[in-house]
């Protein structure tokens, strides 16, 4: 009887090529979840916990089960991330509330319609420098303060400059052309979700290295 020939075993290029796509696969379906759990508004916190907690640990080869750990920091963090999430929705409201006053202004050419619109902007942008790296922080440290968070994030994107603009401008990017093409939605979750991981993970990094481990108890 003739033995029968050995399977061939897949490379080790055709392994990586898999554990590759399967990544790629779990970063875009936990971004469609993210999206899908922010529809409500209210949850949009718990999600950004859920979010981050996921990414950063994909980005760094050392997640377990993703979903279980997704859905998992998604209840136990919804109370804490939710009043969060709450005090910065209202701050964005009123921000959004005075700039459609001002810009109704403006339509006449008032100077002082103008300026606030100026201001508006101003804050805006503030708000999200002073909240780049806030929910990925704020999620590893139950006993924080959101304020002391808030103050940890704009020391983070403040240091790290460059990553803060290469996540905002790569997110602004992504955004508009979701805008644009609205059926790339299936796919700007899961890159928002790689990027902005990436980049809050290198700039920590870069910042907080192994010459300050008193500071590494922030993640």
């Amino acid at each position: 009887m003739k033995d029968r020939p050995a399977k061939k075993q897949p490379s080790e290029k055709r392994i990586r090529l898999m554990a590759l796509l399967m990544k790629i696969t779990d970063f875009l379906l936990v971004g469609l979840i993210s999206l899908v759990c922010s529809l409500p508004v209210i949850t949009v916190g718990a999600a950004a916990a859920a979010f981050y907690t996921v990414g950063v640990a994909m980005v760094r080869g050392e997640e377990g089960s993703v979903y279980k750990e997704y859905f998992a920091t998604f209840k136990a963090e919804f109370r804490r991330m939710t009043k969060l999430w709450l005090v910065l929705l209202l701050i964005q409201l009123l921000i959004a509330a005075n700039a459609v006053f001002y810009f109704w202004l403006a339509s006449g050419g008032a100077a002082l319609a103008q300026f606030g619109l100026g201001v508006c902007t101003i804050a805006a942008l503030f708000l999200s420098f002073a909240c780049a790296f806030l929910f990925p922080i704020y999620v590893k440290n139950d006993d924080m303060r959101g304020i002391d968070a808030v103050k940890i994030s704009m020391f983070l994107a403040g240091r790290q400059f460059g990553w803060w603009a290469a996540k905002t401008v790569v997110q602004t990017a992504l955004f508009v052309l979701v805008w644009f093409f609205p059926f790339l939605i299936i796919l700007v979750p899961g890159a928002l979700l790689f990027w902005n991981s990436f980049c809050y993970d290198r700039a920590f990094r870069k910042q907080f290295s192994d010459n300050r481990p008193e500071s590494t108890n922030i993640i």
